[in-house]
């Protein structure tokens, strides 16, 4: 049962007990009244108390995730494996990857290149994922169907090599334990990532050195 259920349920059954109490007039007003608070805080405690587990199962839901987006070896694979995980534990619709010159799974369109540059300029200020919403940002161009993103900056060294992006319908910012999940599936993605880049780049590099090997032979 949810906490909110636990709170509906805990205040009704209270209320019920109390009018039974002052119909049969067994006990006075006083009595009566401890009674409701007692309920009340009862049901208090156990709705907080059942909040605080959900918020551990989603939590350990989470770190299950980033250990399977860990476990990709390319960027179509990463990119999958955090849509799948952020539709379940947070409901985010979309995941897209901008890198700058060469954009993976993006929209071609240059009315959102705007929009692109600002996130861009805007995540290099912090390592967690920069919240926004269309109300707050309706001076560029949005994706349809788009009124929240959140953006992640994907840094290598000092280079600046692109942006994780979640899309969704929402209207507000994510808080609290939902918060600290979507900086985990963020952070261990750019993990996953900078890794795949990384091998690319070191075969990119091999590759390299055998055609040059090959062409003084």
């Amino acid at each position: 049962m949810e906490s909110k259920q636990i709170v509906l349920t805990g205040l009704v059954a209270t209320a019920l007990i109390t009018a039974l109490v002052l119909s049969g007039w067994v006990v006075d007003m006083v009595v009566a009244f401890l009674i409701l608070i007692a309920g009340i805080l009862l049901t208090y405690y156990f709705a907080l108390n059942q909040k605080r587990i959900e918020q551990y199962s989603t939590l350990r839901s989470a770190i299950k995730a980033s250990e399977e987006i860990r476990k990709q070896t390319d960027l179509t694979a990463v990119l999958n494996c955090l849509t799948i995980c952020a539709q379940s534990l947070l409901g985010i619709k979309y995941v897209l990857l901008w890198l700058p010159d060469d954009n993976i799974m993006w929209p071609e369109d240059e009315e959102y290149h705007d929009l692109l540059e600002d996130i861009g300029r805007r995540v290099k200020l912090g390592p967690e994922p920069l919240q926004l919403t269309r109300q707050g940002e309706n001076s560029f161009t949005w994706p349809e169907n788009t009124t929240w993103l959140a953006a992640y900056p994907l840094v290598m060294g000092d280079e600046f090599r692109g942006i994780i992006l979640l899309l969704n319908s929402r209207s507000d910012k994510l808080q609290g334990h939902t918060k600290e999940v979507l900086n985990i599936l963020c952070r261990q993605s750019a993990d996953a990532i900078y890794r795949v880049l990384a091998e690319q780049n070191r075969e990119g590099d091999e590759r390299l050195l055998i055609n040059s090997l090959l062409a003084g032979m």
